[in-house]
Parts: C-alpha cells; structure tokens; sequence
C-alpha cells in the first residue's frame, strides 16, 4: 500500500496543475498570490487511466486491510 501512494504521489507531483488547485480552493487569494493567467487545470490528470489505476489500488488495498 505504501508503494501504490508513493506512486500516486509521484504521479501527482509530476503532472498536477498545483497552482491552479490552489486558486481554485481561494489559498492564492488568502495568500495574495497573483491568480494565474496560464491556468491548465487537473481535468486531464483526474482522466488518465494511470491515475485511475491508482486511486483503484489504494482503494483496494485499504479494503482488504479494514476487512482483516
């Protein structure tokens, strides 16, 4: 389990659009950050089959722990 998150974490880190998580949560204003004008977003991200793959894991694993 602890190598699907480190997976899923790197896969995060690799190819999420951060700044614009965080303008879209209102960090960036609370911040004062400049909004970003070459916003991106994480709709691709949350379409990929790799990012699927996975939350399925993790899903799964967390299962079988909490049933054994």
């Amino acid at each position: 389990m602890a190598e699907t998150q480190e997976n899923l974490e790197t896969f995060l880190y690799k190819n999420g659009d951060f700044r614009s998580l965080s303008n879209d949560l209102g960090y960036s204003k609370k911040a004062k950050i400049k909004l970003s004008d070459n916003r991106m977003g994480n709709k691709s991200l949350m379409r990929s089959k790799e990012y699927e793959n996975y939350v399925f894991q993790l899903i799964a694993y967390s299962a079988s722990l909490r049933e054994s």
